[in-house]
């Protein structure tokens, strides 16, 4: 984190500006939030299933709870070292712009919400995959449809609406385009200036259920 904050500062010493380096801090480090997080879990439960010691799992003491957090206490605390190697670099960067430092606190906000999903999205495909290839193929799968369906979905919604405003029906569940608006504010008009908060609360009840 030290490092990459160093680098940062000499490229915005160097003349780059602070909008560019605080997009590619945020692009980069949502990407890490939901492509390299969750991957470990796809197999959790799966292989469990395929060793067949998921029923002497439940005949221990272990409550379901208990379970949850140990099999994935991992990945939290991957993600809890993704945040604190990025967070320095990315207030910096995001002071250096005209975004101002709540920008980058929100982008910090929806990387959390972002992992969290990607991680408890795994956990659940896991539960229903019979084997650990299959839970993978359907855990890549959940998440292709989840980063790059989304805005197509919203593009077919305001089709069939008849409409020219793109409205983030689905959008609204997706991390690049919620964060879009805190990295490119000029970019967004109406409700979609809202979604950083929109996704942040919807991710988060979206993720109890699972």
């Amino acid at each position: 984190g030290a490092v990459l904050l160093l680098v940062t500062v000499m490229l915005v010493k160097m003349g780059w500006c602070g909008c560019t380096l605080f997009a590619l801090n945020s692009w980069v480090l949502l990407g890490a939030s939901v492509l390299l997080l969750g991957n470990r879990s796809f197999g959790v439960l799966a292989s469990e299933k395929e060793k067949k010691t998921l029923d002497c799992l439940r005949l221990t003491q272990l409550t379901p709870d208990a379970l949850f957090w140990f099999k994935l206490a991992p990945e939290f605390r991957s993600l809890a070292r993704l945040l604190g190697f990025f967070a320095p670099s990315l207030l910096f960067s995001s002071l250096s712009s005209p975004s101002g430092l709540a920008a980058g606190l929100g982008v910090l906000a929806i990387a959390a919400v972002a992992g969290t999903m990607s991680i408890v999205m795994s956990l659940f495909v896991s539960s229903l995959a019979a084997s650990t290839s299959r839970a993978v193929v359907n855990g890549w799968t959940m998440k292709a449809c989840w980063l790059l369906l989304t805005p197509v979905f919203d593009l077919v919604v305001a089709a069939v609406t008849v409409t020219t405003e793109r409205r983030p029906v689905f959008d609204v569940l997706n991390p690049f385009a919620a964060s879009w608006s805190l990295v490119v504010p000029e970019a967004e008009v109406g409700f979609r200036q809202h979604l950083p908060l929109a996704f942040v609360l919807l991710g988060l009840l979206a993720t109890l259920p699972l």
